[in-house]
């Protein structure tokens, strides 16, 4: 049998597409290791009985990784776990851990990721994983929209003329199979960046099967200026069987040297649907810089609490976390060491 000449020609041309495309993918492989070590000496004050604590606060480790698939086209992934470094516990337990594609066209990843709104707080917050962060006051109960959803899908956008957005679907927190969707979550965020200015606004709903979806807005803006920064916050949150809330949120930062950075932030909750259950966080601090991977700092937070109110000051990503009972004061005070790797 004769084979036609120009599909000998197309074959060929598709072999070596074909070929080609995995040794290109061979020569781009990079996997690499990281961590964070985060260790603080806290004197911890409940509002009745204080005490000092050493705590590891998010301490982590993780390998990245990247394949070249062809030029337009690459895989990238994740895996990323928590340690702790004072207290001896050997469980490893999940942060941010994916697998997804990335390209011209923008990134898609599946796994157990942060959601964008989430990641709207992360913007303008000074004081992360320490004492008096804002998670301590964003987050109460029901009303938790600092999350990473299981079963995740997430989507973000390149930048178009300095506008983009991430959408991220949630297909329940069961480790099994699903059979519904009455439990499906949804979160997405839009950013805007020009220059000095940041902002980010986004939208988050968490289905709940035979109760109220779990919803809430969350908006921030960030000014960063030559040698200083300030931020504004807010969440408002509805579906909790305890009415709405909404929480106001303003942060800042000065450098006063090439190594020393002087912070501070100030969240208010405000309970709409219930009387003498609001709460404020005061929380001021000094950054020391070692070197471009190590930090020191010392932090102090306060809280304000009506007479129902429970506002932490050690919660959120702090590994030391108080219980707090209702109408107590409590305050923290810190020293601590951040080691990036």
């Amino acid at each position: 049998m004769r084979i036609p000449s120009a599909l000998v020609v197309t074959s060929l041309g598709f072999l070596s597409f074909a070929f080609a495309t995995p040794a290109i993918a061979q020569n781009t492989n990079e996997i690499s290791f990281y961590g964070r070590l985060h260790v603080s000496g806290d004197y911890l004050h409940d509002g009745d009985a204080g005490g000092l604590n050493l705590s590891s606060n998010a301490s982590r480790i993780g390998l990245r990784g990247e394949h070249r698939v062809s030029d337009e086209l690459k895989l990238i992934g994740q895996i990323e776990r928590l340690i702790q470094v004072t207290d001896g516990d050997a469980s490893m337990s999940a942060r941010d851990t994916f697998v997804g594609v990335q390209g011209e066209w923008g990134t898609v990843r599946g796994g157990f990721i942060d959601t964008p709104v989430k990641r709207i707080l992360n913007m303008m917050e000074q004081f992360r994983d320490r004492v008096g962060e804002g998670r301590n006051i964003t987050r109460a109960g029901e009303m938790h929209f600092d999350r990473r959803f299981r079963n995740g899908i997430q989507y973000l956008s390149p930048v178009w003329n300095d506008w983009s957005f991430v959408v991220h679907f949630g297909a329940g927190e069961d480790t099994g199979a699903s059979t519904t969707t009455r439990d499906d979550e949804w979160s997405a965020m839009v950013q805007w960046r020009r220059d000095a200015w940041q902002v980010q606004a986004g939208y988050e709903v968490q289905a709940r099967d035979e109760l109220d979806d779990l919803k809430a807005f969350r908006s921030a803006v960030v000014y960063r200026g030559e040698g200083w920064q300030l931020g504004g916050f807010l969440q408002d949150a509805s579906g909790m069987t305890t009415g709405d809330v909404r929480v106001y949120g303003v942060s800042g930062q000065y450098r006063l040297s090439d190594d020393y950075i002087l912070k501070g932030q100030m969240f208010h909750r405000d309970a709409r649907d219930l009387s003498n259950n609001d709460g404020s966080l005061l929380t001021v601090g000094i950054d020391k810089r070692l070197s471009a991977f190590a930090t020191a700092y010392v932090a102090l937070a306060f809280a304000d609490n009506d007479e129902t109110a429970r506002v932490n000051v050690s919660a959120g990503g702090h590994g030391k976390q108080m219980t707090i009972a209702p109408g107590n004061d409590p305050y923290a005070i810190s020293l601590g060491l951040v080691w990036n790797f």
